[in-house]
């Protein structure tokens, strides 16, 4: 029977949008809620459902349009900076 309180690692892992890997390794390092018992050979990892909520609304969110729009600027700036015609001497 499922345990509606906790999320599976599967579930995390598509609702984040990463592997399932991602998220074991994430848990471990305390950089996304859950904890994990290690028994022998085998890790059994908790992700309780309202924490992963949580972050996933609060803390975990899709970056502004204006963060977007910096972020393209700089990126044609960069390219720009280092395109042969830019660093070519004019003749």
């Amino acid at each position: 029977m499922k345990d509606e309180r906790f999320v599976t690692i599967e579930e995390a892992s598509r609702v984040a949008g990463v592997g399932t890997d991602f998220i074991r390794c994430a848990i471990q390092q305390g950089t996304f809620p859950g904890s994990y018992i290690k028994n022998g050979n085998r890790t059994t990892f908790y992700i309780p459902r309202k924490a992963f909520e949580d972050y996933m609304t609060k803390f975990h969110r899709s970056p502004s349009d204006e963060l977007i729009d910096c972020l393209i600027l700089a990126y044609q700036n960069l390219k720009k900076r280092k395109s042969p015609a830019a660093t070519s001497d004019s003749k």
